[in-house]
């Protein structure tokens, strides 16, 4: 893996984290891309978007594919973040762990709940 062009050797290390967070080894980070399953490219999808440094991250269902330790990870990494983030979700246990705000949307109904 090569990312020295777009950020050096920091840019690198914070994907090669948030790869590892998200289950990856050491041995998979040289992968092709069209050699990976569903999943997989799924959650290489998702620690791109995360090892970004953007204002604002859109995600949806970002706990599909993920086991107990990346679910933990995941939880812990967007409740460090100081970017706004927006969560497509039915993972209840992840919302409630650091959202302070849920919008609900049913049956053309728009509920918010505020948390404390």
């Amino acid at each position: 893996m090569n990312t020295r062009k777009g950020g050096g050797y920091p840019a690198e290390a914070s994907v090669t984290r948030t790869l590892s967070g998200l289950g990856y080894s050491v041995q998979d980070l040289d992968r092709d891309v069209r050699s990976l399953s569903g999943g997989e490219r799924t959650r290489a999808g998702l620690a791109r978007a995360l090892s970004t440094e953007a204002d604002l991250l859109i995600l949806d269902e970002p706990t599909n594919h993920l086991d107990i330790a990346e679910r933990e990870w995941l939880e812990a990494s967007l409740a460090s973040r100081t970017a706004a983030c927006v969560i497509i979700s039915h993972d209840r246990a992840l919302l409630s762990g650091f959202a302070n705000r849920i919008v609900e949307i049913e049956r053309a109904k728009l509920c918010v709940y505020e948390s404390g």
